[in-house]
């Protein structure tokens, strides 16, 4: 028997380099702000643990590794944008695939390729927040997922997003964000009231990120609470998760980051007559990542990272790590600057 899971796209969105990510910050308007923008994102490299198998041997009966290829595309156009205010929409694409295949003891192909669309709508809007500049903004996003395990497996969800961010001082900003998630699953073998992972996930986040060294190194330090509320019990849980993130522009157009994470979760428990009692009450996520990223041209860049995964729970069935290595090319488009 083997744990099936649908791979998490934001373990591969994050490794967008981070001068790419996100719509244009209204702190940098003096630079005028763009219509349009798109950004193309190739990526090859090495995944060792595709279906996120835990260590316990019986469950390791197949191919667990193997490389991959994935294409993001991320476009959005401004219908309004001033001085202190941006609206408009945008639309993502993700593509991923993997080279190796494998059949579970079913004999169903078991093919983790992913497809992901999403469409978005957000507005933007700058003022003062106690003498300070501030910015907050708010984004409705559809996800739509397809992944073929077991005959076909995908996900909708809807996702709100309001946020806030001010410049308390010359080198310093604190932020704090608010998600709500709803999602809907389809899979086929799904067990109503145990494996159901329908629900809503809410997450509270709030961060600060210290500029220096002349503004071309900064330090990010955020926290977060999620609670997933799913119909499901087996896939219910809340927690409690740091994060940290240097970046540097290390020698002329080389630059790189490192970061670094901590999650702990708690869980109802799991039901399965092969798993002794009480099951998973609890699991600790740790998540690393390294980049560098080498600029070759205005608004091309080149880049390698390797992340490594590890979840530790209180029973040995959910212990897993996870090795990723690859290389990538960053393609970032825009429409003349203009200054409103």
């Amino acid at each position: 028997m083997k744990r099936k899971h649908v791979l998490p796209v934001l373990l591969i969105a994050m490794f967008w380099p981070a001068a790419v990510r996100g719509e244009t910050s209204l702190f940098d308007v003096d630079n005028g702000i763009p219509l349009w923008e798109l950004r193309l994102r190739p990526v090859i490299g090495y995944d060792d643990n595709v279906p996120f198998a835990p260590r316990q041997t019986f469950y390791v009966n197949a191919e667990k590794e193997s490389p991959f290829a994935s294409l993001m595309v991320d476009g959005l156009a401004r219908l309004i944008r001033t001085k202190d205010t941006q609206i408009g929409a945008g639309l993502a694409f993700q593509k991923l695939w993997f080279l190796d295949r494998e059949s579970d003891s079913s004999g169903d192909p078991n093919d983790y390729d992913l497809t992901v669309l999403s469409p978005r709508v957000f507005i933007r809007r700058r003022f003062d927040g106690l003498g300070r500049p501030a910015e907050a903004g708010f984004t409705y996003a559809y996800r739509h997922e397809w992944v073929q395990i077991r005959n076909g497996s995908f996900s909708r969800s809807h996702h709100l997003t309001w946020d806030v961010t001010t410049e308390v001082m010359k080198n310093l900003e604190l932020s704090a964000d608010y998600r709500a998630s709803f999602w809907d699953y389809f899979h086929e073998r799904l067990t109503p009231g145990l494996h159901d992972k329908d629900g809503t996930t809410q997450n509270v986040g709030a961060s600060a990120k210290l500029y220096f060294n002349e503004r071309r190194s900064s330090f990010l330090a955020r926290y977060d609470y999620t609670n997933e509320d799913t119909h499901g019990r087996d896939f219910k849980w809340y927690g409690n998760k740091i994060t940290g993130r240097l970046e540097s522009k290390i020698i002329n157009r080389l630059s790189g980051a490192v970061q670094a994470s901590w999650q702990d979760r708690n869980y109802h428990g799991y039901t399965a007559g092969f798993i002794p009692a009480p099951g998973r009450k609890s699991l600790e996520v740790t998540e690393c990542l390294a980049q560098l990223v080498y600029g070759l041209a205005p608004g091309v860049s080149l880049d390698v990272f390797a992340a490594h995964t590890e979840w530790q729970s209180n029973s040995a069935f959910w212990d897993a790590d996870r090795f990723r290595v690859g290389a990538g090319l960053t393609i970032s488009l825009a429409a003349p600057r203009s200054r409103r």
